[in-house]
């Protein structure tokens, strides 16, 4: 049977047979959070490494600005690109746990 005939017949017949992939989403979930983890260990070695340097590296986890534009004076500023890498994986992440976990009982 060809899709739009199915279509078709599920839409008149208010019968729709969709799958979830709740396991699927769920395992997505967690690669994101491992990836945070990931991300998170990361950020803390850099900025253990920072915290004892004798230049402004020292400064960068008392001064966000500082270590914001850590890349324009040759410092290359590997603290705040670990931060905005987890600023971003974070953001989707709790996009994703802000619909509180309607996305795993939706069907697609």
């Amino acid at each position: 049977m060809a899709y739009t005939k199915l279509s078709s017949f599920m839409a008149e017949k208010h019968r729709p047979i969709l799958r979830k992939y709740q396991q699927i989403a769920i395992r997505d979930l967690l690669y994101q959070q491992a990836e945070l983890c990931h991300l998170e260990h990361q950020f803390a070695e850099v900025a253990q490494q920072d915290a004892i340097e004798d230049t402004e590296r020292g400064w960068y986890g008392q001064d966000w600005w500082t270590m914001s534009t850590s890349h324009t004076r040759g410092f290359g500023g590997k603290q705040w690109e670990t931060a905005l890498e987890i600023r971003r994986k974070l953001q989707e992440y709790c996009k994703r746990c802000k619909k509180g976990g309607t996305e795993l009982n939706q069907k697609c």
